[in-house]
């Protein structure tokens, strides 16, 4: 690996920020580097690239293919913002196709989400612009058939006290392609896995937490 630190220097610049980083490593780390920089683009003779992105996401992802992980700055307090810097670096990570697996960032993702609380409309609205079958993706939509099931269940308990306009992510469900059809067949196969509890009462596992739920 020490052959990646060596060599010629390349500039990654993200806004005004310029990054001298090792030509080797970024291309042993990221096809889209290699292809810029040993390539006939005017990259690979400039040794200089322009990337549209945040200084944030970019400075993960120099982490990244430094460390082979990626730690937020200690400015980032929030639950809710951490899974919002996470799903950014992902997204960026799909664009530079990046050597993953990335499991250590999705699990810190599904240990934030599991809490409902943390889980925001913008949280699904990014989730959702990761390729379909991303695990950060599926964490998402898994985490909203918990509040989905909610919903559906105090319609069938009353036709006053709700339906499924109480889904708090309603809008989303409307207008975000994709979302409806992924959180209604994972719905489906939740409702699948139904079973008698206590009492008589129907179960189903919670596919975010693998905690029972009621079923009605």
């Amino acid at each position: 690996m020490i052959e990646f630190y060596e060599g010629p220097m390349v500039i990654v610049i993200v806004g005004v920020t310029e990054y001298r980083l090792y030509q080797r490593l970024l291309c042993h780390c990221s096809t889209f580097f290699n292809g810029a920089f040993n390539s006939n683009f005017i990259e690979s003779e400039t040794r200089k690239l322009t990337l549209d992105c945040s200084t944030e996401s970019f400075e993960l992802a120099i982490q990244w293919m430094y460390t082979g992980g990626a730690v937020l700055p200690p400015t980032v307090v929030s639950d809710s913002d951490k899974v919002s810097r996470l799903l950014d670096f992902l997204k960026l990570a799909d664009f530079l196709h990046l050597t993953g697996p990335f499991t250590s960032i999705d699990e810190a993702i599904h240990e934030i989400v599991t809490d409902r609380s943390n889980l925001q409309s913008k949280h699904i609205k990014e989730a959702m612009k990761l390729p379909a079958g991303t695990p950060a993706r599926q964490i998402i939509v898994q985490a909203c058939v918990g509040p989905y099931l909610e919903s559906l269940g105090w319609s069938y308990v009353s036709n006053v006290l709700g339906s499924i306009s109480d889904f708090r992510f309603k809008t989303e469900l409307d207008e975000l392609d994709g979302f409806a059809a992924e959180l209604l067949r994972l719905f489906g196969e939740t409702a699948r896995k139904k079973q008698s509890g206590k009492h008589g009462q129907s179960m189903v596992p919670d596919p975010a937490t693998g905690e029972s739920m009621f079923y009605k």
